[in-house]
């Protein structure tokens, strides 16, 4: 008997970018039909969402909760601020606004003036550390650290330098350093991903 051919465009269709292995796991029916129930809601709002959507968004938005963990209170507020600015004028024109150059705009200028309205008053003076002892002015501090994140954001983070550094967080058994370390990774490439973003030189080479 002939072996069936798969249809064109038939087979398990990949869940996003990033999906590139399968992963098995147990867990317990009660888990398991909780899950169920969850991603039968979910459907009814999301045409095609399935189970293993539903587990790898709940994945993701444990590793999120994880990483703002690691923030201070005031940041954690900012970033809370800001993305309710996106979500209550921005995202509803289109999901994709990160790609729109009007909404895109809307979204930098409305940040800035935000931010200039909570300002905290007062002289402007560096504070006596390391990084604002060379950089003594907010005009030098804020391009350092924007070209530092665009580096970041654009070229690899696993340098030969990040990766003794990391190394040697974990021989002396430093958890903090190193958690930190795979905190970043994780963040910059998931970062580059959502916003369509791709390293430079193809695969950072």
């Amino acid at each position: 008997m002939a072996k069936a051919k798969r249809a064109p465009g038939g087979g398990r269709k990949r869940l996003g970018p990033s999906v590139a292995r399968n992963l098995t796991i147990r867990i317990d029916d009660e888990l398991r039909e909780r899950l169920e129930t969850e991603a039968s809601n979910r459907a009814r709002r999301k045409r095609n969402w399935n189970l293993s959507q539903e587990i790898l968004m709940r994945l993701n938005q444990s590793l999120d909760r994880e990483q703002e963990g690691g923030y201070d209170t005031a940041t954690r507020a900012i970033c809370f601020l800001i993305s309710e600015l996106i979500q209550a004028g921005i995202r509803p024109n289109n999901d994709l606004w990160h790609r729109d150059p009007f909404l895109f705009r809307s979204f930098r200028l409305a940040v800035g003036n935000f931010l200039s309205k909570i300002e905290p008053p007062g002289k402007i003076i560096a504070p006596a550390r390391t990084l604002t002892s060379v950089l003594k002015t907010p005009q030098l501090l804020a391009e350092y650290l924007s070209e530092m994140l665009l580096d970041n954001l654009f070229m690899p983070m696993m340098t030969p330098t990040r990766l003794a550094e990391a190394v040697k967080a974990v021989e002396r058994d430093d958890e903090e350093a190193a958690a930190k370390f795979l905190r970043e990774e994780y963040g910059f490439e998931r970062a580059r991903r959502h916003l369509g973003i791709e390293l430079k030189g193809g695969n950072g080479k």
